[in-house]
């Protein structure tokens, strides 16, 4: 499990809001390969407080945070397009980095994402002009 530490969060300011801070944030592969963005988190509770234990990616559970129709809608379409194993649960053992976006230490290859964001990731978003620089 990894502790999420905000780049500007004071030493003795206990309130950093991971809606603001994380949510829609980019994930970017070990080769800098954007994976998708964190559409959830699995948050876990320990003796030292609440834990991040893993970044939540793709349409499943996008569905739920935009709610009604399109909602239900878009989290059907990606439980029936998922292959098995690729439910967009990412460990936050694999996250290398939170600053300004979410950098993991795996290839896109080698995770847990739905094929969707797989192949959107190869196949379009990485041509587009900018799509590896570091501000995305």
């Amino acid at each position: 499990m990894t502790r999420y530490e905000h780049p500007r969060e004071a030493q003795d300011d206990p309130g950093v809001s991971l809606r603001l801070s994380l949510m829609d944030a980019q994930v970017v592969d070990a080769d800098h390969l954007p994976v998708g963005r964190i559409d959830d988190l699995e948050l876990e509770l320990g003796d030292d407080g609440v834990r991040i234990s893993a970044v939540l990616v793709g349409q499943r559970y996008l569905g739920p945070r935009l709610g009604g129709a399109t909602g239900r809608f878009l989290t059907w379409w990606a439980r029936r397009l998922a292959d098995s194993g690729e439910d967009g649960r990412i460990d936050a053992g694999e996250v290398l980095s939170w600053s300004g976006m979410c950098r993991l230490r795996g290839r896109l290859a080698d995770l847990p994402v739905a094929g969707l964001e797989r192949w959107l990731s190869t196949r379009v978003v990485r041509h587009i002009p900018g799509a590896d620089d570091e501000g995305i």
